[in-house]
């Protein structure tokens, strides 16, 4: 599975860029142990960086004194195992001295799963512990290296601008070779000839230089730090190995703080991926998983595919009485812990409209006007959204029975969202309730506030003419200002308003029956 794994991997990595988003953050980090955080924090906190140390962190079996002991007894090997009469030698006897006697002291069998302590529990080793324990051998003793990674593979290289000598750390006998003078020359010459290497190139740059970019290019060079990630990043593969996703999801942003790599970031979304979908329960583990998901974009994972996964979610816990409490906590952690603004934004539509459907559907009128209101805040221009806020609206104000709070709750909302004004919906109401007002000032013996409403009744009625519009009300407001000015003499007045209404509500039979009754 690793192996099939690492060539999916492998083939996939050309096609991808780095992301200028952090995948991964410290504080949600989850320990294994307090020496592992003590670790990390002298680390990345601290910046009191124990190589040492960050390679026995990822163990269990060694607690913080065993650790210790095993440092010391390290360190003192190395101070006593009479490097000094090398100092002298030539380079490569110097790497063959070194080699034989850590891997007779410390390196006795290989095994593919393998950590760090297990060097000094045991003796066992694979490419990336005993790799480790050479560069910390090497830094110890003042020798040039450099670590090198292949796809499936690590290894160290000793004075690499020199001899370029391999040290082989999974073969037990003769693990180390050094690249002859003459092969890199004859290397070098047949890159040249092939025209690999240009002539300018060629005359440009010493055999060394040219054999180590040609040869050992293809091999990143990593340090020790990215080492560890790769320790973290293998246990993290023996744990997916297991159907441990939610483990191996833990070693995997631990190893791409090390080693913020494209594979380790894709494993990243392919290891939470895999523990969101076994995950059934809508807890805090299912938030923070879909949560971390949203993160993996560049690696295929679409906004989309989040607001499709909350929408079920709101569709299992909004149908459950007793679950809506879980799914607004829900809510209210996801779109916190989500960077992603425009994504934030989505899923606040996605619940804030739901709850306002189901809401209304319960006949909870305010509330639900609430939630489709900041439904509008993040999608102004959704029709069924628009259209929930105005039937709710419409039952709050009825409630109210204040026509004239009605009009300025009407006219606010209608400034607030400007969509609103395109909505018929929202356009009867208003216009009814201009019309209402209208008559009732009249009504009032208020003339200038009755003028008003008339006024921005025709207005609106002009800019939708074809709105539908109740005709009784229209007959009875126009009869009422008929009459308010009929009484006071001014029968010219009078015929004009009914007439204006007429215009609006042709065979109207109230107005019809005033304008017959004033000539």
């Amino acid at each position: 599975m690793i192996r099939f794994l690492l060539i999916c991997l492998n083939l996939c990595w050309p096609i991808l860029t780095i992301a200028q988003d952090s995948l991964v953050y410290y504080k949600e980090l989850a320990f294994s142990s307090p020496f592992e955080k003590k670790a990390f924090d002298d680390h990345f906190i601290h910046k009191k960086t124990d190589h040492f140390d960050l390679l026995m962190a990822n163990g269990g079996a060694l607690n913080e004194n065993k650790v210790k002991a095993s440092k010391e007894s390290f360190t003192n090997y190395l101070d006593a195992m009479g490097f000094e009469k090398m100092v002298s030698k030539k380079n490569d006897k110097k790497v063959k001295f070194v080699y034989d006697n850590i891997h007779k002291r410390f390196l006795q069998k290989y095994e593919e799963q393998n950590k760090f302590e297990q060097i000094f529990t045991g003796g066992n080793y694979n490419c990336v512990s005993a790799s480790a324990l050479y560069a910390l051998t090497f830094d110890h003793l003042r020798l040039p290296y450099a670590i090198k990674e292949k796809p499936t593979h690590v290894y160290i290289i000793a004075f690499p601008r020199a001899e370029s000598i391999v040290v082989e750390t999974t073969t037990p006998l003769g693990g180390y070779y050094e690249m002859s003078t003459s092969f890199k020359q004859t290397y070098v010459k047949t890159l040249k000839d092939q025209k690999l290497i240009s002539i300018q190139e060629f005359n440009n740059f010493d055999t060394n230089t040219l054999f180590d970019r040609y040869y050992f290019g293809q091999q990143e060079e990593i340090s020790v730090l990215q080492l560890i990630g790769l320790q973290y990043l293998n246990d993290g593969l023996y744990k997916m190995d297991e159907g441990q996703f939610e483990n191996a999801h833990q070693q995997f942003e631990k190893a791409y703080l090390f080693h913020p790599s494209e594979r380790i970031g894709y494993l990243l979304m392919v290891a939470a991926l895999e523990a969101f979908q076994k995950r059934t329960e809508k807890d805090d583990k299912h938030i923070t998983f879909l949560s971390k998901l949203s993160r993996y974009k560049k690696f295929g994972i679409t906004p989309d595919m989040i607001k499709g996964e909350f929408a079920r979610v709101v569709l299992e816990l909004g149908s459950q009485t007793d679950k809506k409490g879980q799914l607004r906590a829900y809510h209210q952690k996801l779109t916190a812990s989500i960077e992603n603004q425009e994504l934030k934004t989505e899923i606040d539509f996605v619940y804030y409209y739901e709850s306002g459907r189901q809401l209304y559907n319960e006949l909870k009128y305010k509330d639900a006007l609430q939630d489709f209101e900041r439904a509008l805040q993040a999608k102004p221009k959704y029709v069924d959204a628009l259209n929930g806020f105005i039937g709710c609206l419409g039952q709050v104000l009825v409630a109210q029975n204040n026509n004239k709070e009605a009009i300025e709750t009407l006219e606010k909302y209608g400034n607030l969202y400007p969509d609103l004004k395109t909505n018929n919906h929202y356009a009867i109401m208003l216009t009814t309730a201009y019309l209402i007002q209208f008559g009732q000032a009249y009504d009032m013996n208020k003339p200038t506030e009755g003028d008003r409403y008339k006024a921005a009744f025709e207005s609106l009625r002009q800019e939708n003419p074809e709105l539908p519009v109740n005709q009784y009300l229209i007959g009875q407001a126009y009869s009422t200002a008929a009459v308010y000015y009929f009484r006071r003499g001014q029968t010219s007045k009078a015929k004009s308003i009914i007439n204006k209404g007429l215009e609006i509500s042709p065979n109207n039979p109230e107005l019809l029956i005033r304008l017959e009754m004033l000539r």
